[in-house]
């Protein structure tokens, strides 16, 4: 039996909006070789959701402190875990993903930054390859 090669992909993607609120990062792996088709996706996204000037004689850093301490009804950062295995069609997924927010002092402004990284791995079995 001949030797098959093994396959792999990657794709790479950068997004932003037109009003440079939202910056999207994406990046896909594809692994296939003779019985298992692997792919894990990552996507990073991060919004704007505040920007705050920066008024004269006031110490940015003590404002995005202020800022920081105000923000109330969301935790600094959220992680969710969650694994689904499907015998019947030979499939495991496991998605990772972790919510937040920071502060960035920047250009006579405090940005409040809010973000949603997720990982995706997807295996499958084959047996046609």
């Amino acid at each position: 039996m001949p030797k098959q090669r093994d396959q792999h992909e990657i794709v790479f993607r950068r997004e932003t909006s037109q009003d440079h609120r939202r910056r999207i990062l994406s990046l896909r792996e594809i692994f296939a070789d003779r019985r298992v088709i692997a792919r894990r996706e990552r996507r990073t996204v991060y919004v704007v959701i505040k920007h705050t000037p920066i008024e004269p004689g006031i110490d940015p850093d003590l404002l995005a402190e202020e800022i920081e301490e105000k923000q109330t009804g969301t935790p600094p950062r959220n992680i969710s875990v969650l694994r689904v295995v499907d015998s019947h069609h030979r499939q495991e997924k496991l998605i990772y993903r972790i919510t937040g927010s920071f502060s960035v002092v920047t250009d006579g402004y405090v940005l409040q930054v809010s973000y949603a990284q997720s990982i995706r791995y997807f295996v499958s079995k084959v047996d046609y390859l």
